[in-house]
């Protein structure tokens, strides 16, 4: 789903406050770390007993964010490569900060995250800044999955010719 200019342009403005907010400074502060920063609880689905851990494999093979009684969770799918327990930490982090509620369009809804955690863990000024050559240079620098990398490869070669390396 293609969001509005203006939605990537309030989500980048999300990320960069929530990078100030929690003194973002490396690539390893983001995911888990950042969670914790955050006070939301990280829940791995192996901590699950046999039918919670079904209905939360059911509920998403990855994982996902839950508010219950004022506290914060994010529950995520352990068995998966680290890169990609990242990637959807801070895709669920994107549904706490961008306020997201079940009645809300759910397309809408997950690609908003997914462009946030895009945009967190590999933003085009960012990648511009660490000179990155090619996709494997991405997942090296910023610890994401390859086929993430090339996602944010692709995203950060579109911004250059659209933005350039003039850029606030």
């Amino acid at each position: 789903m293609r969001l509005s200019d203006s939605s990537y342009e309030e989500i980048k403005q999300e990320v960069t406050c929530l990078f100030r907010s929690y003194h973002v400074t490396s690539f390893d502060t983001l995911g888990a770390p950042l969670a914790e920063r955050m006070g939301i609880s990280l829940v791995p689905y192996s901590s699950l007993s046999g039918q919670m851990y079904g209905v939360s494999l059911y509920m998403s093979e990855d994982g996902f964010y839950l508010e219950h009684d004022g506290r914060e969770y994010i529950y995520y799918n352990d068995e998966k490569p680290r890169e990609r327990i990242k990637w959807t930490v801070m895709h669920e982090i994107a549904h706490c900060v961008l306020g997201h509620t079940t009645d809300m369009d759910e397309s809408e809804r997950e690609a908003e995250a997914d462009f946030f955690a895009k945009y967190a863990l590999a933003a085009p000024p960012v990648l511009h800044q660490l000179r990155v050559e090619d996709p494997g240079d991405v997942a090296i620098r910023c610890g994401i999955s390859y086929e993430a990398s090339c996602n944010a490869y692709g995203y950060y070669r579109t911004w250059l010719v659209h933005s350039g390396p003039e850029y606030q």
